[in-house]
């Protein structure tokens, strides 16, 4: 299957769905049932180009109402499009919950820590990524905490040096991403188009032009001031709320970090998992970080719902 493929079992890549397993802390340890909103199974799917055209096609010859139904239901309209694939042909995921909903991602693949190291095949939901583990065939949550678990001399001997190599920086960063809780902000107008689309609104929309080809135009003109009064409401609402969960959210800060054996300064979301880095005193710094030496006052607020002011 190429180099893209080395070191994966051919059998797997064969396969057209595959079990998403979560992590054990996340199941009730009474019942050990999944919550309702977790993965159980990822099937692998593709882009098929000629119904793509034809979609595209039938889109244009109904002036973009077949578009605005796809837009209402996107799983049906996916699954119309695109083709059941093997993993090894994957753009694509269609995600079942265990409360049997589904979503389709986008998938992909990134490179090993090592050139000789075969392609990690993962995609990302809810601000979650999961990669398939080639050796037990199973899609799972990508966590760091294969040493955080062991006796403290292990944690020293294994992460107490920091990370040294260069390659081993790009591959977690490319692997875990930036290290910042980022809660995306659509545009105004982002929003306004997808307040819009909502099925109600198109419906007094559609009401407004019906009362205007009879030529009731007060009628037809309260109807659209209200509905555009409700649409730009809910619009500025919506923003603001993200922007104030962002700002709540988003921490970045300078830190001082030891790679190589040398302290350079760096920002906070350059960090990757390994890193070795310095907390100065009076510093807060919202981490989740295992406390190598010294000592600190850990605030559980967030956690408690204690006051953080």
């Amino acid at each position: 299957m190429g180099d893209k493929f080395q070191g994966i079992d051919p059998k797997l890549l064969a396969k057209t769905a595959v079990e998403v397993r979560e992590r054990a802390s996340d199941l009730d340890s009474k019942n050990a049932k999944p919550d309702s909103k977790m993965l159980k199974q990822a099937e692998a799917y593709a882009v098929v180009g000629w119904r793509d055209c034809v979609y595209w096609l039938c889109v244009a010859c109904t002036a973009g109402l077949l578009w605005l139904i796809a837009h209402w239901f996107p799983v049906r309209f996916f699954l119309m499009r695109r083709r059941r694939a093997m993993l090894s042909d994957a753009t694509h995921f269609l995600i079942t919950a265990s409360d049997g909903s589904k979503h389709y991602v986008n998938a992909f693949w990134l490179s090993g820590e090592h050139p000789a190291d075969p392609k990690l095949l993962g995609f990302d939901y809810k601000q979650l990524r999961y990669i398939l583990n080639a050796e037990e065939g199973v899609f799972e949550r990508l966590t760091f905490d294969k040493f955080v678990h062991q006796p403290p001399s292990v944690i020293h001997k294994t992460l107490g040096s920091g990370i040294s190599s260069e390659e081993t920086r790009r591959f977690r960063f490319d692997l875990f991403g930036a290290c910042v809780v980022d809660v995306p902000i659509p545009t105004h107008l982002e929003l306004f188009v997808e307040e819009t689309l909502h099925p109600f609104n198109v419906f007094q929309l559609y009401s407004f032009g019906l009362w205007m080809s009879y030529m009731y135009w007060q009628y037809a003109g309260a109807i659209l001031v209200i509905t555009l009064y409700y649409i730009i409401a809910e619009v500025l609402e919506s923003h603001a709320n993200l922007t104030k969960l962002r700002s709540i959210a988003r921490c970045e800060c300078m830190v001082t970090v030891i790679r190589n054996k040398e302290k350079k300064s760096i920002s906070s979301t350059e960090l990757v998992p390994g890193d070795l880095f310095e907390i100065p005193s009076h510093m807060h710094m919202p981490c989740d970080a295992v406390l190598m030496s010294g000592t600190a006052i850990m605030s559980e607020a967030m956690l408690t719902g204690e006051s953080v002011l």
